[in-house]
């Protein structure tokens, strides 16, 4: 406060004023008091004025408002008179609470009275009646003293206010660490935060019994002093690289190391490290980690894809070897049916012979299509220039021999050709077409329909008939899908399965798509889009 003795050297005596005044007699000595009552104002003026200018650069500041100084600088004048300290002391207190409250530091309050010490001893100048003797000294340690007593009473406050912020920082924190320790305890997978020297600070009771030691065990030790040594040199670079790049790690599987198999057994663990980042993602503190024991998941996923495998090869080899009897039983009944001395009833028994037979061949097509379509890559299509009317004629004129008591429609237009596997078309269209014969009304022809477009064909299969339950028509496609009923036809039949999954996948081999659209009033009628060319 050096700074603020600028009065003691202005304020002389009676013979200097004279000198500064032209040499004119000046008025008899007053005291202090007095002249702090009699120029009130305009010492607050100049004050104010003062202030604003100081901080006329901070804008975002509560306005410097008089607040408490009208009355200090009464109350000094008080203090002066009467020599009482304790409504200036009452007031110096008030007045550096206000200012804390505000968001002022220790120096902005100190500078406050600098400038009030100041603007008083500028309008002492200005004065032709002097303070008595003493006087000024006076009224400089009366504005010493509420300098100190406001300074000492903020950084008292300020104190307790950060006591208070960091007593309620502790108790957040401890509470933060509690509801940290309570989820620790109850996950059901392990899970631990460890420092940037990958030295563990946290861990809960599972990831504890998975490493073999007791969580206190774990605490301020690396990760390397708690895991095997085959454990340590596959993972702690994998850690190492999470805290450098900043980007976690998820998902990453590891066995139990052979040398601990017959303590721990063998287990397959899945584990994700992330980083741990400061409020605001200022800086890295360490690295968090989870993980889970999926052996069991692992053994299940074996064990499902071992009878998935069993079952799709199982169906391979029935479909391959069952054509061999097949096709010796359509050789015979072929045979038989040429045979002249046959009657009308051996006859027909021949040809329901040749028809059950072409049908189990079809089956069987369609079962080895479907286990390539699994097993495989898809169902395998080998594309030729060709005419897709002439294809469906030449395969309506088979179908038409093996039912001859039901009428099959055809009808094409425009331009038909284009780059197709015409035994995979055919097969399309003998599916759709056994499929509404089987469901379509006895006395209701089937009709098909092929119409050229710019870049697609498209053929149509049509039949009147009981309709297609709208709960079965977003599975249709599905292989193998489960009857929901028995209340028509489509549920009481398995037919469905395996026909119009092929369809569905030959068409999606050529790159085209299937529709279907069903009701009483309309009938039914599947679409297949052919486009003329593969992508």
């Amino acid at each position: 406060m050096t700074g603020w003795g600028l009065g003691r050297s202005v304020m002389l005596g009676p013979e200097t004023g004279a000198a500064e005044h032209g040499g004119a007699e000046r008025e008899s000595p007053r005291r202090a008091s007095e002249f702090l009552r009699a120029h009130h104002h305009e010492v607050l003026s100049d004050w104010l004025e003062a202030m604003s200018a100081l901080h006329d650069q901070a804008p975002q500041r509560p306005s410097w408002l008089l607040d408490h100084m009208p009355m200090l600088l009464t109350s000094l004048a008080d203090a002066l008179e009467h020599g009482e300290q304790g409504q200036a002391d009452s007031l110096s207190d008030e007045h550096a609470e206000e200012r804390l409250e505000q968001g002022f530091d220790a120096g902005e309050v100190a500078a406050e009275y600098a400038l009030l010490r100041k603007c008083i001893l500028r309008r002492l100048e200005t004065q032709p009646q002097p303070l008595d003797v003493g006087e000024l000294e006076r009224m400089e340690e009366a504005l010493d003293n509420a300098v100190v007593r406001t300074v000492r009473r903020f950084a008292v406050e300020r104190q307790r206010d950060i006591q208070d912020l960091e007593r309620e920082a502790r108790v957040e924190a401890q509470r933060s660490l509690a509801l940290l320790d309570a989820l620790l305890a109850a996950a059901p997978l392990g899970m631990a935060f460890l420092d940037l020297d990958l030295r563990y600070l946290r861990i809960n009771q599972t990831l504890a019994d998975i490493n073999g030691a007791p969580p206190e065990a774990h605490l301020g030790r690396t990760f390397r002093q708690m895991q095997p040594p085959e454990l340590a040199d596959l993972m702690e670079p994998l850690l190492l690289r999470v805290l450098r790049t900043g980007e976690p790690l998820n998902g990453f599987e590891f066995a139990t190391p052979p040398s601990l198999i017959p303590q721990r057994g063998k287990r397959v663990w899945q584990a994700t490290f992330y980083p741990v980042l400061a409020p605001q993602g200022s800086r890295l503190l360490g690295l968090g980690c989870t993980v889970v024991d999926i052996t069991q998941h692992k053994q299940t996923e074996a064990a499902l894809q071992r009878a998935v495998d069993f079952r799709e090869q199982l169906l391979a080899i029935l479909g391959h070897d069952l054509r061999n009897p097949l096709n010796a039983i359509s050789a015979s009944a072929f045979q038989l049916a040429r045979a002249e001395e046959l009657e009308a009833p051996e006859r027909r028994a021949v040809e329901r012979i040749r028809k059950s037979a072409g049908r189990m061949g079809r089956m069987i097509t369609d079962i080895l299509d479907f286990a390539r379509s699994k097993l495989g890559s898809g169902i395998p299509v080998s594309r030729q220039s060709m005419n897709l009317a002439d294809i469906c004629q030449a395969t309506l004129d088979e179908l038409q021999v093996s039912h001859p008591e039901r009428r099959l429609l055809f009808e094409s237009s425009g331009d038909t050709s284009g780059q197709w596997d015409p035994d995979r078309v055919a097969q399309v269209l003998g599916n759709l077409v056994a499929n509404a014969l089987q469901h379509g009304g006895l006395d209701s022809p089937v009709a098909t329909s092929v119409r050229g477009g710019a870049d697609v064909v498209l053929m149509e299969v049509h039949n009147q008939g009981e309709p297609i339950p709208a709960e079965l028509q977003p599975r249709l496609f599905d292989p193998f899908k489960p009857s929901v009923g028995a209340s028509s036809s489509y549920q009481k039949q398995r037919s469905l399965g395996l026909g119009l999954y092929i369809v569905h996948q030959i068409a999606r081999a050529h790159g085209g798509r299937v529709e279907v659209r069903s009701s009483r009033e309309e009938g039914t009628t599947f679409r297949v889009y052919w486009p003329r060319r593969g992508a």
